[in-house]
Order: C-alpha cells, then structure tokens, then sequence
C-alpha cells in the first residue's frame, strides 16, 4: 500500500514536471499610443519575436515575425519606454512645422551572443520599427526580417511591376 502511494505521487510529480518542461516560455511587452488608439505587443515566445498591431481594440497584424538574425535566438534582456513631444521644422517642403509625438519602446536583445537594440515608436496613426547593432561577427550577416499576419479577409494591393519611363527618355 506504501508503494502505491509513492508510484502514485512519483507519477504526479513526473507528469507535472514534463508539462511545466513543454510550455512555451513567453514573455511580452505592451506599448500603446500616445492617444491610446494603437497598442502593439511584442513577444518573445522560445526565442523568437514576434509582434501584433490592435487599433482601437480590433487586432490587425497578429504574431507576425521579426528579427534582424533570422534562424537566430533572442533573449530580450531590458526594455524602456520613452515618451516624445517634439516639433520638427523641414528645411524643404509644404509644412513649416511637423508634429513629432509618439512613445517608444527600446528592447535590449543578445542574439545567440550578438547584442542588438530593437526601437519600436507608436503614433498616432502609425508605427515604426527600428534595429540597431553596432558590432557583429562577420559569419554572423544581418537581414531585416518582417512578416505581416494579415486576417484572410483583408485584402494587400501592389504594383504589378509595371515600368514607368519617360517617353523622351531613351529605354
């Protein structure tokens, strides 16, 4: 009967350890607008990034892929969020004064021992993603890597290649 009892715990004890040994570890960062219209997530599920875009609560992008290393592992080892109110003055354009107001997340990466800095902004009515290294090995080449979950029903419209020339131009 004592035996019994200690298979039955073992095996209690087995089982919960190799479904804590095959969750996926996920550790995600939340960064939202300066009028609170647009949140993105990023998420580092395994080793790898991704991101989702919401606008006024309604997904648009979901876990799309990004990296600078692909078929590399991330670790995300510090974040920071910063606020911007700035206006810009173009030396050319139609604008005298631009309105530059966003908030920024900075997330300090390691690649597999190659340190990289990835800077996501939100605006308003829009975002942006940055990467910045400043040393690598050169085994190592860095390539933009990003993809876009788009929902089945949306629809993505692309130049079909057409060439565009000057008809006084030579070709």
């Amino acid at each position: 009967m004592k035996n019994k009892k200690w298979l039955i715990r073992g095996w209690i004890l087995f089982v919960t350890s190799l479904t804590k040994a095959c969750k996926k570890s996920t550790h995600t960062f939340i960064l939202k607008s300066p009028d609170q219209s647009i949140a993105l997530t990023l998420a580092n599920t395994d080793g790898l990034l991704s991101y989702s875009i919401f606008r006024n609560g309604q997904q648009r992008l979901k876990n799309s892929a990004l990296s600078i290393f692909p078929n590399t592992k991330v670790k995300v080892m510090e974040t920071k969020v910063t606020s911007l109110t700035d206006t810009l003055t173009p030396v050319w354009g139609q604008f005298s004064k631009i309105q530059d107001t966003y908030n920024e997340l900075g997330a300090s990466l390691d690649y597999e021992g190659v340190p990289a800095t990835l800077y996501i902004r939100a605006y308003d009515g829009g975002s942006t993603f940055r990467f910045v290294t400043d040393d690598f090995p050169i085994a190592k080449k860095p390539a933009f890597f990003i993809e876009y979950g788009l929902s089945a029903t949306d629809k993505t419209y692309m130049p079909a290649g057409e060439h565009y020339y000057n008809k006084n131009s030579k070709q």
